[in-house]
């Protein structure tokens, strides 16, 4: 019964400010002639033993036994995409008492990078000076490529959103503007037999208010279908988040009511005699 497994030193939990849930970390009495310890995690611990206590449970593996003496947090090894990457079971063991050749080096400093760097490669040259030292890379580094694919994904999700919400305006203001232009001698004669400014900017506004409006619910209704496809691509948001759907809704409104006024106020300032003649 072997999970995911980590080798680790007995500082590597303060290091990563990762906290103890139950038991103990390990310690510098667990050597390798003593009994086999292993510190498990919530994911792991709720999996086997969901209403029982984990800690002194043995777990069989390479060949011997190991105590669990110790629970700790979840920590996303291996991604940091939420539900799209769920944290796994994970093994502890120590490093004293079961060896990889294949170790990382995990510091937590307050200088600089270059000095920090400079200097733990000094450090393990002064340790063994045949031993290979690989790339340093930060833990900025290791989250920003650890989400690089997907926010590559967003962006060009977010542009093509802004290029369509800037076709919708676009469209709206044409829409209503060439509405306005047919009308020219609907609105003359209406001003001729005393319709007000106001009231013909009125009209205008009412009629490209609905029509947006009625363009906003079948758009929300093919969002609502369309968010329940992409469900797994989307991270921090629901597929029907309704802050999301009403702010852009809202938004939509917004610029649906600037692009119908300055049709309107053109409208508005119609000359009934010249509409007539054109007419």
């Amino acid at each position: 019964m072997i999970e995911f497994i980590q080798v680790i030193s007995t500082d590597y939990f303060e290091v990563m400010k990762t906290p103890l849930r139950a038991g103990r970390r390990f310690d510098s009495a667990d050597r390798a002639d003593t009994r086999g310890v292993v510190i498990v995690n919530r994911s792991f611990a709720r999996k086997y033993w969901p209403n029982e206590d984990p800690l002194g449970r043995r777990i069989a593996a390479y060949n011997r036994e190991f105590d669990v003496v110790g629970i700790v947090n979840d920590i996303r090894e291996f991604g940091l995409l939420g539900e799209l990457e769920p944290v796994v079971p994970l093994i502890y063991f120590s490093h004293s008492q079961y060896q990889r050749p294949d170790m990382q080096l995990v510091a937590r400093t307050s200088g600089t990078s270059a000095a920090v760097i400079e200097g733990l490669r000094q450090e393990v040259f002064r340790l063994d000076p045949d031993q290979p030292v690989g790339a340093f890379v930060s833990l900025d580094q290791v989250l920003v490529e650890s989400v690089w694919s997907r926010r590559t994904v967003a962006i060009l999700m977010s542009g093509f959103g802004m290029l369509a919400f800037l076709l919708a305006v676009t469209g709206v203001y044409s829409v209503i503007s060439y509405g306005v232009t047919q009308r020219s001698g609907e609105f003359g004669i209406r001003m001729a037999l005393g319709a007000q400014r106001a009231d013909v900017f009125a009209s205008v506004l009412r009629d490209g208010l609905a029509t947006v409006l009625a363009g906003i619910g079948m758009g929300l209704a093919g969002a609502t279908i369309a968010a329940r496809l992409i469900a797994s691509k989307l991270y921090g948001v629901g597929p029907l988040d309704p802050s999301t759907f009403i702010g852009m809704a809202l938004v939509m409104v917004a610029v649906a009511i600037l692009a119908c006024s300055i049709p309107a106020r053109r409208a508005a300032k119609v000359d009934p005699m010249v509409a007539l003649r054109c007419e």
